[in-house]
């Protein structure tokens, strides 16, 4: 499928696992240039080069909790400068914890 998003620059924060790692995978495969993030230095490193075997996308990493304004902030800062700008930017931090939904 072509989204349209070749050469754009993506930021997206809590993707090291999950659906944000999906995100960024999905990303990747269509042509942005990505920079992932997540808590874990090693979960990092893993992904971001799972992202690059997969895709062919040299993929960047920033570590730090997103979800952390002041942080968040300086995490944002820190992609973009390794992008070259943001085009898109995708706010995933994670969530509550899973359990059961009671009414």
């Amino acid at each position: 499928m072509d989204l349209g998003l070749s050469g754009k620059k993506a930021f997206i924060a809590g993707s090291s696992r999950g659906l944000g790692f999906a995100t960024a995978l999905v990303l990747a495969a269509e042509g942005c240039q990505v920079v992932i993030n997540g808590r874990n230095q090693d979960s990092l490193q893993q992904s971001a080069a799972r992202i690059e075997d997969e895709t062919g996308t040299k993929t960047g990493y920033v570590q730090g909790d997103a979800s952390e304004p002041e942080l968040a902030r300086e995490l944002i800062k820190s992609a973009a400068a390794q992008l070259g700008g943001i085009d898109l930017l995708v706010t995933n931090t994670g969530g509550p914890p899973s359990g059961k939904f009671q009414s």
